[in-house]
């Protein structure tokens, strides 16, 4: 049964007019506000991306049994890129990302994002801490009961201790204790050693994320026609998810990093704004419908 005749039957006024996924949906939200926009990513606990591109950029297979849509009728279209799925020997990995993946119960299915989304990032770190424990007598050679079980250290936690900059780190020692109820809290060093893990950890993620987005960007320079007429001098990109717009300092970070890339690899590029899209997935779906409607008036 259809969502619109499931609705009727419960005597509930409904009517489905778009599905968008939260890529998508990102992509929409933030071209309302800024017509620049042509990509969106959402990093949080996993990772994704859409772009906007001309239906001339794709292959007539991967429109499947449909029909190939004709430039009168329709001239862009937005592609879900799965980007979580991109990436296995792209990028270098160390022991600990090997570890995750072998473990994983999906190995391989995303490699990308058990590099840098959030739903890792703690798990990474965690495995670095255990091997520091055996092998260095971090936590004094005993590894706390609460962090023993993967993914027990969340990225949040790890926020956290990056925000921290205490000389003393006592805030974040604090977060330990009590979060993982340690008997003996990491002393001064300890906890030194464990914010530089951190920060080891997520300053890869924002390199491995860049890199992506400008991949992803680099359509655009090679697609002439996607922005000869609009005569702008920039490309906005949509933020969305709770790493990119939440962990400190993140998408300030990517964006320097965006920023030398394009002035090393090809000064005469547009510049690739990052740009947050708080709620994207409401307002994403919003700007669908109108569009909806739009095209059947």
């Amino acid at each position: 049964m259809s969502t619109t005749g499931a609705s009727g039957y419960q005597n509930l006024n409904v009517r489905l007019d778009a599905i968008v996924n939260d890529s998508s949906a990102a992509v929409l939200s933030r071209a309302y506000m800024d017509p620049s926009t042509r990509l969106a990513v959402i990093l949080g606990t996993g990772l994704n991306a859409a772009i906007h591109l001309p239906i001339s950029s794709l292959h007539r297979s991967k429109f499947g049994v449909r029909e190939f849509p004709t430039a009168e009728h329709t001239t862009h279209v937005l592609v879900n890129t799965e980007l979580s799925m991109f990436g296995k020997g792209a990028f270098p990995t160390t022991r600990w990302d090997d570890h995750l993946n072998a473990h994983h119960i999906l190995p391989d299915y995303q490699p990308m994002e058990y590099l840098l989304a959030g739903g890792y990032l703690g798990e990474i770190v965690r495995l670095i801490l255990v091997e520091a424990t055996e092998s260095a007598g971090l936590f004094g050679g005993v590894l706390p009961p609460g962090l023993s079980g993967p993914f027990s250290l969340e990225t949040r936690i790890l926020a956290a201790i990056e925000a921290d900059h205490y000389p003393s780190l006592s805030p974040s020692c604090k977060l330990l204790r009590d979060t993982y109820s340690l008997a003996t809290p990491p002393t001064p060093a300890e906890m030194h050693f464990i914010r530089q893990v951190t920060l080891a950890v997520s300053r890869r993620s924002q390199g491995y994320f860049t890199a992506a987005i400008y991949a992803l960007s680099s359509l655009f320079h090679e697609i002439d026609a996607m922005d000869s007429a609009n005569g702008l001098d920039h490309i906005s990109i949509g933020c969305d998810g709770s790493v990119i717009n939440k962990y400190p300092g993140y998408m300030q970070q990517c964006q320097v990093l965006l920023d030398q890339m394009t002035r090393m690899g090809d000064p005469g590029r547009k510049r690739v704004v990052l740009e947050s899209a708080g709620e994207s997935a409401v307002l994403g779906a919003g700007v669908a419908v109108a569009m909806a409607h739009v095209g059947k008036s």
